[in-house]
């Protein structure tokens, strides 16, 4: 929120959370389209000692990094599972390699993660799955691209360029995952066979689409304030900004333009 309120960074992904709340104290920010995905992509793992939910009680688990949304689905998670967050140890363990190194080493018993650690969890015996997210909060949205509202205003054709060439991206990955199979897993590191199924489980939330539901920011808000991490709920209509967004004749040629 920092860099792009200052301008040290034009655009940048954000989580829905802290872009609203931040915006709502007035920070010179707008949300000007949803990420590719916005139902949370996160899932919570257990190691060796965790066949099950019930065997959570007592246990160590990883939260992300506090105040997250990773968080927020750790806690409704257990509670919906009756499980009270007395009954167990909230951890920080940061997300994605330090997660899963937390889990592999025993730092904790169990994790909220993203793909592909899921899928390597599972390939390698360290962990299981336990629960998806999204099952939990369907409309708990997860992710924006932000920008300075004073570059959002002298740049208004920059923003519409980059949001037209994030979403030609998406959908051409989408379109194309053995190639984007192969492209993943030499960043990532992992096993081409994890990232497919990583690939082939996320495919539900994968929704390529910029609009920005302001029922689920709502939604989003009221679990936020419910469970003592948001203090006020906003008005987003004015951070929300979608003059921005491509049209559907922007993207209709995704699928063949790398």
């Amino acid at each position: 929120m920092g860099l792009v309120s200052s301008g040290d960074v034009q655009i940048a992904d954000s989580d829905t959370t802290s872009a609203v709340i931040a915006a709502g104290k007035s920070a010179p920010i707008k949300i000007v389209s949803s990420m590719y995905r916005t139902k949370g992509p996160f899932y919570l793992i257990g190691g060796k000692n965790v066949r099950d939910m019930a065997d959570l009680k007592g246990k160590r688990i990883g939260i992300g990094r506090k105040g997250s949304g990773m968080e927020v689905y750790t806690r409704y998670i257990l509670r919906e599972n009756g499980i009270s967050e007395s009954e167990v140890t909230l951890i920080p363990t940061g997300a994605y390699q330090p997660a899963y190194a937390a889990l592999e080493s025993g730092q904790v018993d169990a994790t909220i993660i993203h793909e592909p650690f899921v899928s390597l969890a599972e390939s390698t015996g360290v962990g299981h799955l336990l629960a998806k997210g999204w099952d939990y909060l369907p409309t708990f949205h997860t992710g924006v691209e932000i920008t300075s509202t004073r570059f959002a205003e002298e740049n208004p054709d920059v923003v519409r360029k980059f949001l037209t060439a994030y979403f030609r991206s998406a959908i051409y990955a989408k379109e194309h995952q053995d190639e984007f199979r192969d492209f993943a897993s030499s960043q990532i590191k992992v096993p081409a066979e994890v990232q497919a199924s990583a690939l082939r489980r996320e495919e539900p939330i994968w929704e390529n689409r910029p609009e920005v539901d302001p029922g689920a920011l709502r939604d989003t808000q009221r679990i936020q304030r419910e469970l003592g991490l948001q203090d006020t709920i906003y008005e987003t209509s004015e951070v929300v900004d979608d003059t921005y967004l491509p049209s559907a004749q922007d993207l209709a040629a995704a699928g063949s333009a790398r």
